[in-house]
């Protein structure tokens, strides 16, 4: 209480507590607190489940905090299906009436929304010439009740960073948007389908958790893809459907076996590749299906772009191609892969061409020399 006295306030972080029942007009112990505070450029409210009143939120004025730039809006609600089937998330709710209310003004370039249950978003949520005609980057977390993102995010002029994060839609359109170069989708459970129905200009593509997803589209323009969580077969799409990838990375993908060949065919500007924490991955080598025998990849000119190679924690990890072969590679760090150096018929110690090597089992022996032990340590010493 009080808190609407600091006119010249810039930054706030502002809990709504739940309403304590008075009856002097003049008293303002809730969100419209933040009526005066004009000067606010970020601006962050949480439980907002405890706004009863619409006026409210709208007395918190901020459409008229024409300095407001990040916007994030918390409410903490069930998520249960019989919660998103009471009345509390349709269009004549006040939970929905709320969420129209806090309309931003039209410097926001951040907004982030958590947990809002309604099944369609607020009208200046759904006009790309509105209140978000300059956003830039958009977060929706945990809200179960949307089905489908609205068309009218795609057509946003200005947004570049769209996070989706444990959201329930199936099927999930990622064409059209005019500037999206950054797409995050983590622990979208449900999530069977991406669809790129216009040329994309995405670049990055981070998939976390979504297990159910099977295929990434071709996107022409994408240069970094990471995949962490996902199935095997997500990881073999990339084969299919990528021709333009600069830089991949997998983590904690369990079915991993094998890395696909066919990512490397496709993909010849791939400059970088990590895989880690994969516990299954035996290493680069082709599967013969018909005598079941495994055999390493050597062939360098799949690998004649390579700059930077990580294998990390991968316990089982085996079979490596020639690397003396390789010889655009620049950076090579193999860390915690204890048969590695069993299968190897080579010093790595006499590829000469490497500027930067990091293989765990040569350090411990040289540390004397002042190699570092950890691969924290090592970070702290390359500048990427």
């Amino acid at each position: 209480m009080g808190i609407g006295k600091l006119t010249w306030l810039q930054e706030l972080m502002y809990d709504v507590r739940e309403k304590v029942s008075n009856n002097d007009p003049e008293c303002n112990d809730g969100i419209e607190e933040l009526a005066n505070l004009n000067f606010l450029e970020m601006l962050s409210i949480t439980n907002l489940q405890n706004v009863n009143d619409p006026v409210d939120a709208e007395r918190a004025n901020l459409k008229g905090k024409q300095n407001l730039y990040q916007l994030e809006l918390y409410w903490q609600c069930g998520e249960t299906e019989e919660d998103l089937s009471k009345r509390w998330w349709d269009e004549k709710s006040c939970n929905f009436q709320v969420f129209e209310a806090l309309q931003p003004p039209s410097s926001l370039t951040y907004l982030q929304i958590q947990k809002f249950m309604g099944r369609e978003l607020p009208a200046w949520m759904c006009d790309p010439s509105g209140s978000l005609v300059n956003l830039e980057h958009l977060v929706l977390q945990n809200c179960k009740g949307m089905k489908q993102l609205p068309a009218a995010i795609r057509e946003l002029p200005r947004l570049w960073r769209l996070e989706l994060e444990g959201m329930s839609m199936r099927s999930l359109n990622i064409g059209g948007f005019p500037s999206l170069t950054r797409l995050d989708l983590t622990d979208m459970l449900a999530l069977e389908e991406l669809r790129d129905s216009h040329p994309s200009c995405l670049r990055d593509l981070n998939i976390n958790g979504c297990k159910s997803l099977r295929e990434i589209p071709a996107l022409p323009r994408l240069m970094s893809l990471v995949l962490e969580k996902v199935s095997n077969n997500l990881v073999s799409s990339v084969g299919r459907s990528q021709t333009s990838l600069t830089q991949l990375f997998l983590e904690n993908i369990e079915e991993l076996i094998y890395f696909p060949l066919s990512i490397l065919v496709n993909n010849c500007n791939l400059r970088i590749l990590q895989v880690e924490t994969c516990n299954q991955f035996e290493g680069f080598a082709i599967n013969d299906d018909e005598n079941e025998s495994v055999a390493p990849l050597l062939a360098p000119e799949h690998y004649s772009g390579f700059q930077n190679l990580e294998l990390i924690g991968c316990p089982v990890l085996k079979f490596l191609p020639d690397l003396r072969g390789w010889t655009s590679l620049e950076r090579l760090v193999i860390f915690n892969c204890p048969q590695v150096e069993e299968s190897l018929t080579y010093d790595l110690k006499s590829i000469s061409f490497l500027k930067l090597l990091f293989v765990d089992y040569i350090q411990e022996r040289e540390q004397q020399r002042g190699y570092p032990l950890l691969y924290t340590d090592l970070i702290s010493l390359v500048d990427y």
